[in-house]
């Protein structure tokens, strides 16, 4: 009886890193989307109670891309 192992190999190391690539691209892209907000909320007159949802929003996006 063939162990799970032994079924299909492993390969480890592309998979690490296309997820750290991922990773990384997901946090680049959330720190320059709420400095862009920063920025926004800064300059404009944009209420504090935008900030849950624009932040969800970031997280949203920064998730689904790649």
């Amino acid at each position: 009886m063939k162990e799970a192992s032994e079924a299909r190999p492993i390969q480890t190391s592309s998979s690490c890193v296309k997820i750290l690539k991922g990773i990384v691209i997901a946090i680049i892209l959330t720190f320059i989307l709420i400095f862009i907000f920063a920025l926004v909320l800064t300059y404009t007159n944009i209420g504090e109670e935008t900030i849950t949802p624009v932040i969800i929003g970031v997280t949203g996006i920064s998730i689904l891309v790649r």
